[in-house]
């Protein structure tokens, strides 16, 4: 249903991307990347244009067959997102192999970045650390104009949140579409 989501928004001259969910369960079926391949095809999408979120305790959940089927759909050209990072017990030593393009730090490492050192100590960190790694770090749960300032100053690559919009179906989100290229002509956005 994304594929075919994006699919229309493209008829629309739509040219961002499209992210997709997915569990354990899916990441261990063995006939998922098929499935993506046949998809893609379908509705004759680029494979870069896809981000498959996948938690990363669902990505440690069986590592080794997890990281194999990763690296498989990384090959056919996906972005690999994990979300909720820093929510869990993660292992850094697991995150250091994957083959990820983001990291998108959990809501709950923001809520109090303003008034907490030590939540802006490990945001901060959190950045640096994706940005060595070679990932881009998308920060969720932007609710306030100074949370975006504030990541944006500490160099934060996208910010998601419901401060930019509320989560809204395929026709609301057509017509928001509409109006903001019509209102910011030139501007992009995460």
């Amino acid at each position: 249903r994304a594929l075919r989501d994006l699919r229309r928004l493209d008829a629309q001259d739509f040219d961002g991307s499209v992210s997709i969910n997915i569990s354990a369960r899916d990441l261990l079926n063995t006939t998922l990347p098929a499935h993506v391949m046949a998809s893609l095809e379908k509705y004759q999408i680029k494979a870069s244009r896809i981000y498959l979120e996948l938690t990363e305790t669902a990505a440690m959940e069986d590592p080794d067959i997890g990281l194999e089927a990763l690296k498989k759909l990384e090959s056919i050209g996906l972005k690999i997102s994990i979300d909720d990072f820093g929510a869990g017990y993660s292992s850094l030593s697991y995150l250091k192999r994957l083959p990820a393009t983001e990291i998108k730090l959990d809501r709950s490492l923001i809520a109090d970045v303003h008034d907490n050192e030590r939540s802006r100590v490990i945001v901060q960190s959190s950045i640096d650390m994706a940005h060595n790694l070679g990932y881009s770090l998308v920060a969720e749960g932007i609710e306030e104009e100074r949370s975006y300032h504030l990541l944006k100053a500490m160099h934060c690559d996208a910010l998601q949140g419901y401060w930019f919009c509320r989560p809204m179906d395929l026709g609301s989100l057509e017509t928001f579409l509409r109006e903001r290229a019509t209102t910011n002509p030139t501007e992009t956005g995460s």
